[in-house]
This record gives C-alpha cells, structure tokens and sequence, in this order.
C-alpha cells in the first residue's frame, strides 16, 4: 500500500507487522503501609522476605512490566497464597495491590505481567510476607495462660480444701469444747445454779464447768474462764485449761491452791501474749458458804439484801499465764438465802451495738436492778441477761464469746 504525501510517497506492507515478542520482566515497585510508603534497606527487587505485624493491618504494594512499547497497554495479574484462590487481573493504570485486616499467618505474594500484546511473564516475580499474631494469640501466651489457670484452678482447690480441713478441725474443736461444758443445771443441795455459753465463732475461747471436789463430796466447784484470742487456739488452750484445774481442783484443794498449781503448769506451755482469766468457785452446801478466787475475770456480783454490788476477790487478780510463781489468794462469803451471784465473761460487758457503744457494767448493774429476781429461777435470770444483751446489740454479730453463770441460793 502506497500513500502519496508532498515529498513523495510512504509505503506500508501490512505483511510485514509482527507481534512484540518481548516478555517483560515484572518487579514490585513499591511498598506502602497505612497508605505510607515505607522505606526497606534494601530495595524491593533484592527483598525475598517482610516480616509485618497485626498492626499493619493495610497495606499494598505495587508492580510494573518493564516493557515500554505501549506501556498503557500492558497487563497485570496478582494473588496473595494462602488468601486469594484465583488471580486478580488489573490494568496499567492500578498497578496496585490492596490488602487490610489479614490474618496472622505466611504468605507469597506473586504478581505477573504481559506486554502490549498480551505476552505473559507466568513466572513474574514474588515476596513471602509473615504477619506476627497479637501476643495474646501467640502459642507462648496461650500456654502460659494456660498454665496461670492451672495455677489458679490448682489454688483454689487447695485453698478450698484447706476450707474443707479447717471447717472439720473447727467442727471437732467446737464438739470438744462444747463436751467440757454442761449442758444441764447441776443438783446442788440448796442451790439453784444455771449456765450458759454463746460462742462468737463456730469456736470460742470461753468454758465453763462443774464438779464435786474433793473425797468427802462436800464443796462444789464451779469454773469458769475465758482464753484470750479467738477460734481453734483459744478453743484448745481452754480445753487444756480445764482438765488441768479440773484435775487439781478435784484434788480438794482450794480455789486459791487450785489456781496457783494450775498457773505453775500451764505458763511454760501458753504461748506469749496469751493467757486465762479464770474464776474458781468452791460452793459449801453444808456452810451455805463460797470461797472464790478471781484470776482476771469480771467480778462477780452479788445480790443481797435487794441490791446489787460487786463482789471483789483478794489479791492481785492477774490471768493465768501472766505472771509466773503468782499465789492466788481464797475470798470467802457467806450466804443467806435468796442471794444470787452473777459469774460472767467480759463478752457479756463488752457486747458492742451499732453506734460502737459497750454494754458495760454499768447497764448490767441497772438491768438487773429493774429485774424482779426474786421471782425468778437461775435459768430466767440468765436467760434474761442474755437477752438484754443481745436487745442491745441489735443484730451486730459478737466479736466474743459471752458465758453467764447464775447462782441462787434457796431458801
């Protein structure tokens, strides 16, 4: 085919067009994270590996064919492995590759292209790329926690174990200690006699307790104590305090010999800063008499004549276990029927209500003022004490144990 123009004319054979055979190669261009481009120490052509975190959840690379015939006309096709099943096609002008939120993991990004006349480069040209987990998704992690449940699940079953332990050590401390005190009225010729124990806790320091004493069964003892500290050591240490002034008591000693042999015994083995007050009463049907001796327990008091007062004993009143070598001192007072004695722990005046006020002796002293006791039997009397008490309380629970022990003298 000729074509005439000013300077002669131009010839065209089409016979002799040819397709361009050239394959091009294909290299990735660029690299840009958070649509940043990111600068690698080595160029991108020479990089076969990128390692990436979770946080670099978007980021995209791209690419050209160096084939500049009709660059505007070369072809593209890429795939992530391990992502995408088939290639994605794309033209000259989004010569881009966009990925966002991919999972952590490997992968091989392979990216090919063709010329102007659609001669493909199939090998092209590739990048692996690893994306870091999160550390709470890495195996280390789950196997650490792992083990912290373990951990956590092995606790609370030795912790709940220990509560199961404890809970039948404080069963049996408080079945023992509960088997040292009566739970009847003794029959003492002459005398109306009622007790009562109510532990703060499943177990308390407080006892109390009573027996003939002596061969001739002629006086009769009455013990009551308070241990200092609460729950199963109190509880033990005022087991142990009662066999040992049960068993010198029974001996017929005194209160005052009694008390005396049974600090010598017990203050090696108390341990320091603990201790027993004590009070120790020997009842003489006979006499219709009483000799007491008060190791550091609230006094008692006594009824007579219509009023209330203090009953003091003799000598320094110090607890068991405080003072070692201490002799005790015998207080003895006669009795005239219808007179009541009023033995108590400090629970009792210690009792504490909502407004952190103490029950106090002095409002004992008042309630028992008001009280007709000379209509009253020993258990309606203790009984009423306790309920004062706990009136006055108004549901707090007690932080220690209270233990009466009313004594009246018949006619």
């Amino acid at each position: 085919m000729f074509f005439g123009g000013i300077n002669g004319f131009n010839s065209f054979f089409p016979e002799q067009i040819r397709d361009n055979p050239h394959i091009p190669p294909v290299v990735i261009t660029g690299f840009k994270k958070m649509n940043r481009q990111v600068r690698l120490d080595l160029p991108l052509s020479e990089i076969r590996h990128l390692k990436l975190s979770h946080r670099d959840y978007f980021f995209s690379f791209e690419f050209a064919a160096l084939d500049y015939t009709a660059p505007e006309k070369n072809r593209y096709a890429y795939k992530m492995e391990g992502l995408d099943q088939e290639w994605i096609t794309t033209s000259a002008d989004q010569r881009v590759a966009q990925y966002t939120t991919l999972p952590a993991g490997s992968y091989l990004f392979r990216v090919k292209g063709s010329n102007n006349d659609g001669i493909w480069n199939e090998e092209g040209c590739s990048i692996a790329i690893s994306i870091a987990p999160p550390f709470w998704r890495t195996w280390w992690f789950r196997l650490l926690g792992l083990l912290i449940l373990c951990t956590i699940a092995l606790f609370y079953f030795r912790r709940r174990l220990g509560i199961i332990r404890m809970a039948a050590e404080l069963s049996a401390a408080h079945e023992m200690q509960m088997a040292i005190m009566p739970h009847t009225g003794p029959q003492v010729p002459g005398f109306d006699i009622s007790g009562l124990c109510i532990p703060a806790n499943q177990v308390g320091g407080d006892f109390f307790d009573y027996a003939w004493v002596g061969s001739d069964r002629k006086r009769f003892g009455i013990m009551i104590g308070d241990v200092s500290g609460k729950a199963m050591r109190a509880a033990m240490t005022a087991v142990m305090a009662n066999g040992i002034v049960h068993a010198e008591a029974a001996e017929g000693k005194s209160p005052a010999e009694a008390l005396t042999r049974s600090n010598e015994i017990l203050y090696p083995k108390l341990e320091r800063h603990t201790f027993i007050a004590l009070c120790l009463v020997a009842l003489e049907p006979e006499n219709r008499a009483m000799c007491f001796t008060n190791a550091g327990l609230s006094e008692p008091l006594l009824y007579s004549d219509g009023a209330w007062r203090i009953l003091r004993g003799s000598g320094p009143p110090y607890p068991i276990g405080v003072r070692q070598g201490h002799l005790y001192q015998d207080k003895r007072v006669r009795l005239l029927p219808g007179e009541i004695i009023i033995l108590q722990t400090d629970g009792i005046q210690d009792a504490m209500n909502r407004s952190k006020a103490f029950y106090g002796e002095e409002r004992l002293l008042t309630f028992l003022r008001g009280l007709d006791c000379a209509a009253l039997n020993a258990q309606q009397i203790r009984d009423s004490i306790i309920a004062d008490v706990q009136a006055f309380t108004n549901g707090v629970h007690p932080f220690d144990d209270m233990t009466v022990i009313v004594i009246r003298v018949l006619e």
